[in-house]
């Protein structure tokens, strides 16, 4: 039990990374998104520094978006649920969930 919670675990982390690397490689082809530290963004206490950041995460919103419209991204949260889930049935049944404190 403790092995398959093991690879099942491993499994979801990497999909996990698997998507940020995505995310990063989607990102970088837009040619809006730009650099997001450039002129030390949040030092500056001005309007403009919030509205670049509230554009960076309304853009990186509609790529993840983008991404879980298509087969490949539906695929890839379907798989990263299934094993994050195994893992935890896994993990309650060998004893390695951690207990709640009362």
């Amino acid at each position: 039990m403790k092995e398959n919670f093991i690879i099942c675990a491993s499994v979801a982390i990497l999909l996990a990374i698997c998507l940020q690397l995505v995310m990063f490689i989607r990102l970088a082809r837009r040619k809006d998104f730009g650099p997001l530290w450039e002129n030390d963004l949040f030092s500056q206490k001005n309007d403009i520094a919030v509205n670049r950041l509230q554009l960076k995460i309304r853009i990186f919103g509609e790529e993840i978006k983008a991404y879980f419209s298509t087969v490949v991204g539906r695929c890839h949260i379907a798989i990263f649920v299934a094993f994050a889930l195994t893992a935890l049935v896994f993990a309650i049944a060998s004893g390695q969930a951690p207990e709640a404190t009362q």
